[in-house]
């Protein structure tokens, strides 16, 4: 009788680590994504407090177009779902470096990574921003394009 209840212990100790593991990858992917949506809303607000209305981009400082880059990238983090692959082509990714960011758990954060790796490879200037934008346009993703731009 004992060593049945060893047998229930060790099969319940088993259950908590591997549902721990579990929970632990999801409340990641949630901290990512609040990280995300307070960088957007700060984002907003920064771009709403400077009022950052050029559309050219060609007058905006260097901090100013950081802030529309940064802000479009969660954007399209966050919004463009199984398609990051096609923007990732678009943006000249190789299909090595796409199969590597292939390997995370969630559409949202195979994008993020994948913006985040190519921001780094980019300055700050409206080319950057409107390669991004191009890129998204030869991805078919219209609707985030015009966000980016109307930022």
């Amino acid at each position: 009788m004992a060593s049945e209840s060893g047998i229930r212990k060790r099969h319940l100790d088993h259950k908590l680590t591997c549902d721990t593991s579990a929970d632990e990858s999801a409340f990641d992917e949630a901290r990512h994504k609040v990280f995300v949506c307070v960088f957007l809303l700060a984002g907003m607000a920064l771009l709403g407090y400077y009022g950052f209305y050029v559309n050219s981009g060609h007058n905006a400082s260097a901090e100013d177009l950081q802030v529309k880059l940064r802000t479009c990238i969660g954007i399209i983090s966050k919004e463009i779902g199984k398609d990051w692959q096609k923007l990732g082509v678009a943006l000249r990714f190789s299909e090595q470096d796409l199969q590597e960011y292939e390997k995370e758990t969630s559409y949202f954060t195979r994008s993020a990574k994948m913006l985040k790796h190519w921001h780094r490879k980019h300055d700050a200037s409206a080319d950057t921003l409107n390669n991004l934008i191009e890129g998204l346009r030869i991805s078919d993703q219209m609707k985030l394009a015009e966000k980016c731009e109307n930022l």
